[in-house]
């Protein structure tokens, strides 16, 4: 573990230095990258601890009985300690949120290929904590990495229900999408019904009123085909026993 957490804090702000003839330029290029190295360490060494301490509580609380009420003690009393010791920033809250970030995601770190993950700051996955369905926090959280949210954008549209609005909103759209597409079918131009192999193409204007009946027939058969099976049942009882039997 310790390994994979070490090279993901590795970066190759060195290696990525190019000089050129412009010496302020290489200056001020030097001093932003080194910043934005320096922000990108802090945040993953950050994340890892917190990681770690998580898995720490995890790790000690599947040894008791009651468990619940025994991680719950432990919070309580490593709160007071840490607190004690390091200042502010270990309370009983922080400690739960540092224990459900592991066991949200356990697997944070590690990757099929081997390679160091991209990493949001420790705000977002704080903040991403709040979402308990897996769809939509992983939906929030590859929204937030590649559209770049702030931490005041991801937690906007968390309590704005993006996820979900979102949703309904491709849903309506689907629905309404079928449901115009049928109506073109029933106010505007049949096309590719075939008779007799051959297409056909008959507009609801002036020129189309004769084979209106016809078209509708066929839209009729292919909504409801069980009164299209029923009107072949009744022929095939006619011309077995030679009664006519009424259809529905």
């Amino acid at each position: 573990m310790e390994n994979k957490l070490e090279k993901i804090g590795q970066n190759n702000f060195m290696d990525n230095f190019v000089k050129t003839d412009d010496i302020l330029k290489d200056m001020c290029g030097i001093i932003e990258s080194s910043q934005k190295a320096a922000y990108r360490a802090v945040n993953t060494t950050l994340i890892q601890r917190n990681w770690l301490l998580g898995y720490r509580i995890a790790s000690e609380e599947l040894q008791g009985e009651d468990r619940a009420k025994y991680g719950a003690e432990i919070i309580k009393k490593l709160a007071k300690e840490l607190s004690a010791e390091y200042g502010k920033g270990y309370t009983k809250s922080n400690l739960y949120s540092f224990y459900s970030f592991y066991k949200t995601y356990p697997e944070i770190f590690q990757t099929p290929s081997g390679k160091s993950v991209g990493l949001l700051s420790w705000s977002h996955y704080a903040t991403l904590l709040q979402v308990k369905d897996k769809a939509a926090r992983d939906w929030y959280e590859k929204e937030a990495t590649e559209q770049t949210w702030s931490v005041r954008t991801l937690q906007r549209n968390i309590s704005s229900q993006y996820y979900y609005r979102m949703l309904k909103t491709q849903k309506k759209e689907l629905v309404e999408k079928h449901s115009f597409q049928s109506a073109e079918i029933l106010d505007g131009t049949w096309e590719g019904i075939c008779f007799c192999g051959k297409a056909a193409a008959y507009p609801y204007g002036e020129a189309g009123l004769l084979h209106r009946p016809r078209v509708l027939q066929l839209h009729t058969e292919m909504l409801c085909p069980h009164r299209l099976e029923n009107r072949e049942n009744h022929a095939s009882r006619r011309r077995a026993d030679g009664h006519v039997y009424p259809h529905v």
